[in-house]
Order: C-alpha cells, then structure tokens, then sequence
C-alpha cells in the first residue's frame, strides 16, 4: 500500500498594490470609509493586473522553488505561499519587478510628468545602467500608517517634510507639520501656496517622488532610480523587495525561525491623478481628483435654474500647462 503523504500550504507574505482611481469615491479616499461592506464592495470589482504585471526575479524565483513555494499573481497584487513545514533563511531576500501593462496607466496616475530615461555609464572597463525615476519599493524602509482603526503596513519610504529652496516637480508630496500637500505645478513656494491641501486625517502612505532611490553613479554623478541589473528589464516600473527579518518587527515576515501567523499583508498605494477641471461652456475651474467613479460634487448651475452633478474628467482630457499645471478639459 502506497504512503500518502499531505503537507499544507501557508502564505508567507502578501503584497496588495491599490489604486485609488479605481477605489475612491470622489474626494472620499476608500481606506477612510465605513462600514468594512463598502470597502468590501470596492475591492470585489478591483483587478490590478489591468494595468501592472508582477514577475519574481530569477533568484527569487529559484529561491521560491527551492523552498517547493509558489509564486501567486491575484487581482489584489501577489502572494508567495511555502509549505507549512519550509525553512526560510533569516537573510532571504525577495525580489519581484513591475512593467505597465496599460497605456493610460500614467494618465490618472499621480506620479509627477516626467518620462524615465536608462542611463549608462562607462567606468573602469565596465558599462553601468540605470532606469531613472523607477522606484524602490520594500519592508525594510516601509511605514506603518493606522487609518480608521486598521494598521496599513506600506511600502513606501516615509513622505518627507517640506524644505526651502528646490523646485518640486508637479504631484509631488510633502508633508507640513501634520498635514499632507501636493504640488499642483512645479514649485519652489511653501505650502499652501501652489499646494493642494490633503488634510491632516490618516492616510495610506501614497508612493511619492521619493521612492525612486537617490544613487550616486560610478562618474559621480546623481539620479534618481534604480540600478539594471541583469535580472531586471528595461520596461521595469518599478522593483518590489521584501526581505525575511527588517529591523520593524512589524514589517518581518519570520517569527522564531518560521512564518508568520497570520502572514504579514503589505500594501502600495498609488493615489489618483487630480487636476484643475477647465469647462469651455461655461467656463469654469475646479480642482478635483479623477476617479472612476466619477466625483459627486461639487454640482454646477445649469440653463432655466438648477444643478447637475460634474462628469468625470476622463484621461483623455488631460492638458498640461506652459508652466506644467494639469487641467481636465471638458467640452459641453
């Protein structure tokens, strides 16, 4: 009689990328809405793979297979599952890039205007490559963010606090005192000058202009972004690296030498492009976000008396400035 022999699967960890122009309601950020049903319901109908595809790099992916794990792309994001019974090194390191899988993507995504270029650099006999203002986005740097009673383990690098002095590229996010900015053109003003005011309420820790790394080239130069190495393509969006035990017991995914029970859920947060909505009849202008599910305010006057809701500025309305400030131009 043959031995049967069963062992069970258990998630190591799992990686949520939201987009908040799929989720939001409005000017409403959906992590801030009640009860859980309503964010429930957002989700359902949410599938990131629309627009981003997750690949492990092949290190990772032989690590994955030597631990006999599975590497899991979900509408949510990806999981990584291993057996119950899998030794994890302590020092493992988990690697997995993003390419854009949608045209429109950058369209409605807040992510500043500029187009990423690949640097090489010639250096002691050896050629270097680097893909600007592709982001760096991991456990060990995350930030733990609480918002309406839930604990949101992020990715991203903590948002920095405005300084005098550089010009800061349109849609980047600062932070003044306890309340969150982000430019609405490119600026070297302090807030609120130039800024769109996010509030002081909780929030997700959005991916910002930051989280594509500062590097000091081999010539000694700088940018922003990451290296290519030979496991990481040239259309990279950007790298995803979640290493076994950081610093942040928070962010760990190991707990005495096995997985963690429950596995940790880290999420990345990309906020929605917002812009200044122009209407040519009559004319009109109005900062609000895109979203698609449009916006439910503010309403506007119509002809003979009343108000109607605004239509949703879709991307391809999206205008940029001489002075590289966004607007939404609608037609009636």
């Amino acid at each position: 009689m043959a031995d049967i022999v069963r062992s069970g699967y258990q998630r190591l960890f799992e990686v949520r990328v939201l987009h908040h122009y799929f989720l939001d309601e409005g000017i409403q950020d959906f992590t801030t809405l009640a009860p859980d049903e309503q964010k429930r319901r957002l989700l359902s109908g949410y599938d990131v793979r629309q627009f981003l595809s997750f690949k492990p790099t092949l290190s990772t992916q032989k690590m994955i297979g030597g631990m006999h794990g599975v590497f899991k792309s979900t509408p949510l994001g990806f999981v990584v599952a291993v057996p119950a019974d899998a030794k994890v090194p302590g020092d493992a390191r988990f690697e997995v890039f993003a390419t854009v899988e949608s045209a429109y993507f950058m369209n409605y995504t807040s992510l500043t205007l500029s187009r990423p270029k690949i640097v090489e650099i010639q250096h002691g006999g050896q050629i270097f490559r680097y893909k600007e203002l592709a982001l760096l986005l991991g456990n060990s740097n995350g930030v733990k963010k609480t918002v309406s009673g839930t604990d949101l383990l992020c990715l991203s690098t903590t948002i920095p606090a405005f300084v005098s002095g550089p010009v800061y590229p349109v849609e980047s996010f600062v932070l003044d005192g306890a309340a969150l900015y982000q430019a609405d053109r490119d600026t070297a003003q302090s807030p609120p000058a130039d800024w769109n005011a996010l509030g002081t309420l909780p929030r997700p820790v959005y991916v910002h202009q930051e989280d594509a790394p500062l590097l000091t080239l081999p010539d000694g130069s700088t940018l922003r972004g990451i290296e290519l190495t030979n496991e990481l393509p040239d259309d990279i969006f950007a790298l995803i690296r979640i290493d076994a035990m950081p610093a942040d017991t928070d962010f760990q995914i190991l707990s005495g030498g096995i997985p963690k029970t429950p596995a940790p859920v880290f999420e990345i947060h990309f906020k929605n492009r917002s812009t200044f909505w122009r209407y040519v009849n009559p004319p009109d202008q109005q900062y609000l976000p895109l979203t698609i599910y449009g916006n439910p305010g503010p309403s506007k006057p119509v002809t003979g008396g009343g108000t109607v809701k605004r239509k949703k500025a879709t991307p391809s309305m999206l205008t940029i400035a001489p002075n590289r400030q966004l607007f939404s131009d609608n037609i009636e």
